[in-house]
């Protein structure tokens, strides 16, 4: 037979009417443990506690059963600093908090940080998600050898186009007032040419602003095509319903509505055009990436554009994307 599980209170009380019994005197201690189902040694415990109370019920409640001493535990300064960082930076995660929190001196795991944040009520549990398909990628090792592109659309009807090179994540990226095909067209043309490296190949979806694959009587070609083949790149789709093969672009994209376009609110006057390009240069110059070894994309540029004898690299391979 399963055992009926109390509450607190349920506890507390059961407790009280054992330590009375045991008081009154009228039942010996073996039987009052064993109709309460406890051994004897457990009654003597409350009984002790109970009376050192002066015989409260407050004090049959459950104590805390932490160690009174924990060398390892996170000092008072610490969580504060901790929990400063978070509220400071609300869109980052545990791992980037806790390189913040590193380069202030303190020692600190990531999951010292988790704990110390969710003992503040910083930090909330999430459900736990369904663990993700595991996909196969290709890790590209140079510069402009495949820059992926895309458009998101921001509010009042403005698009970003936004191209971002596989191997070092360097980003560029312009907001235009459609996606139109000569307007798309230009920015592309506008972007790819001003990356520090020759690209190699463009990767786009199957938009109409990128091609006109689906649709074959137009026999006319697409000007991102031409523009591409006068230029000597290579323009490459994506397969049809896998946006996993453009996951740079898209990942880039949720960082820029995380870290720009919802953090900043413009005033009366200001564009996302005037402000986009400070943004971009943070994200290429300043701000490290746990994907690149927690380097800057300008940093990762430098660094393969090295002579290969020097830099120790490798030809490209596959790997899975965990």
């Amino acid at each position: 037979m399963a055992r009926i599980q109390l509450t607190a209170n349920q506890q507390v009380y059961q407790r009280l009417r054992l330590v009375t019994e045991m008081a009154a005197g009228r039942e010996s201690i073996t039987a009052l443990a064993h109709k309460y189902g406890i051994s004897r040694k457990t009654a003597y415990k409350w009984f002790a506690r109970w009376d050192a109370g002066g015989r409260d019920v407050g004090a049959l409640t459950e104590q805390s059963r932490a160690p009174r001493v924990c060398p390892r535990r996170l000092a008072p300064a610490t969580e504060a600093a901790i929990v400063r960082e978070a509220q400071a930076h609300p869109d980052q995660g545990l791992v980037r908090l806790t390189r913040r929190v590193q380069r202030q001196g303190l020692t600190v795991s990531v999951y010292g940080v988790y704990r110390a944040l969710l003992r503040a009520g910083v930090f909330q549990r999430r459900q736990r998600r369904a663990p993700r398909k595991r996909y196969r990628r290709v890790v590209q090792t140079v510069p402009g050898e495949l820059v992926q592109g895309d458009l998101m659309q921001l509010d009042g009807g403005q698009y970003q186009v936004t191209v971002i090179d596989s191997a070092t994540r360097y980003l560029a990226a312009v907001v235009v007032p459609n996606k139109q095909v000569a307007t798309v067209r230009k920015a592309l043309a506008r972007l790819l040419t001003a990356l520090p490296f020759p690209v190699q190949t463009l990767q786009t979806d199957h938009g109409t602003e990128f091609t006109y694959a689906f649709f074959p009587h137009v026999q006319a070609e697409h000007p991102l095509d031409a523009w591409c083949r006068q230029h000597g790149i290579r323009h490459r789709l994506i397969p049809v319903a896998y946006p996993q093969a453009n996951g740079k672009v898209e990942r880039v994209h949720r960082i820029c509505r995380q870290e720009f376009y919802r953090r900043y609110r413009l005033r009366p006057g200001q564009t996302w055009t005037g402000w986009l390009p400070k943004y971009v240069d943070y994200y290429n110059q300043q701000r490290e990436h746990g994907s690149l070894d927690w380097r800057t994309p300008a940093q990762q540029v430098q660094r393969l554009q090295q002579p290969q004898h020097d830099q120790g690299q490798t030809a490209p391979q596959t790997v899975t994307d965990v």
